[in-house]
């Protein structure tokens, strides 16, 4: 039982280095390696464990990362908001990304899936504020927005959609 249990251990910690090999070189990878055979035993000096192994030649795999996906449409629009919360993109199951940009003097706010406040949300600021959604924090709902001050500020969206 402990011969196998040895073994077992030995190939996990091939399979670990050859993963960690990969994501030594900087790629974004992940990658897998399926081990054949795999043995070991002690070299001359004691103290040195010889690791034996057979792998298929096509030993890396790329597993594509499931968060990403091309974009295969895009919307653009613009839209005016004032002091009154305003849905100013609408759910979509599809998106892939979203970006915000404040095109105005005015600060805006932004809300995820309820009404916007003024002072809570994200806050874009004025001339170039921005607020981007992506795969790290992909939001599918609704968005909302509204204008710090009376007047008219202007907000300009792009939306991406994945396929499917």
């Amino acid at each position: 039982m402990k011969h196998r249990q040895g073994i077992a251990l030995v190939g996990s910690l091939i399979a670990r280095n050859i993963v960690r090999q990969s994501t030594a070189t900087g790629s974004t990878e992940i990658s897998a390696a399926r081990i054949n055979v795999c043995g070991w035993g002690m070299k001359n000096e004691p103290a040195i464990l010889q690791i034996m192994a057979t792998w298929p030649k096509e030993i890396y795999r790329k597993m594509p990362d499931p968060r990403i996906w091309p974009i295969v449409s895009s919307e653009i629009s613009g839209v005016q908001v004032g002091g009154i919360s305003l849905l100013i993109l609408a759910a979509n199951t599809k998106r892939a990304d979203a970006d915000f940009t404040n095109d105005s003097t005015c600060v805006i706010y932004l809300a995820r899936g309820q009404d916007a406040v003024v002072g809570q949300g994200i806050r874009l600021n004025p001339n170039g504020g921005s607020y981007h959604i992506g795969t790290n924090n992909l939001w599918e709902g609704d968005v909302y927005a509204i204008g710090e001050a009376q007047e008219k500020c202007n907000i300009a969206i792009i939306e991406g959609n994945r396929p499917g």
